[in-house]
C-alpha cells in the first residue's frame, strides 16, 4: 500500500480470502481514484514496466529498507529505481525499477506532461539523488 503527500493510504485492502479448494489466502487490492490520478490534473501513470532481480535470501520477520530513485524523467514518463537492503545486516536482497508513462484519464491515451509538470518531476529527480 502507498501513501500520498499527505499520508494518506492510496491503496485500500479487501479482506483475505482463500482460493478455491483451500490454500494460502489471496490479499485482494482495490485501485482507488487517487491511486491513477496525479492530483486533479486527469493523469494517469500506468506502469509499463517491472523489473526486479533478488540477490538474498530474507527470513520470516526480516526488515527490509527499501530506497527509491526517480530517474529518466521525461515528458512522457519517469523511471523509480529501488533497491532493497535487510536492515539488520544491510545485505541487498533486490534491486529493480518500475518505468511510468502518463496518460490522459479521460481518454486513457498516452499524454506529454506540460513544463511546470516536468519541472517538479525534474525537481523530485535532484531530491532522490541527494537522499541515495
Amino acid at each position: 500500500m502507498s501513501a500520498d503527500h499527505d499520508g494518506a493510504p492510496l491503496s485500500h485492502a479487501v479482506a483475505p480470502t482463500g482460493p478455491p479448494g483451500g490454500g494460502a489466502p489471496v490479499h485482494a487490492v482495490q485501485i482507488g481514484f487517487e491511486d491513477v490520478d496525479f492530483g486533479a490534473r486527469g493523469i494517469g501513470l500506468p506502469i509499463v514496466e517491472a523489473h526486479c532481480r533478488y540477490t538474498a535470501p530474507l527470513g520470516l520477520e526480516d526488515v527490509v529498507e527499501v530506497r527509491l530513485a526517480l530517474s529518466e524523467v521525461t515528458r512522457r514518463g519517469f523511471r523509480i529505481g529501488f533497491d532493497m537492503a535487510r536492515r539488520a545486516d544491510g545485505a541487498r536482497v533486490a534491486q529493480g525499477h518500475v518505468l511510468r508513462r502518463f496518460i490522459a484519464l479521460a481518454s486513457k491515451e498516452p499524454m506529454e506532461i506540460d513544463d511546470d509538470l516536468l519541472r517538479i518531476f525534474h525537481a523530485m529527480t535532484h531530491e532522490s539523488r541527494e537522499e541515495s
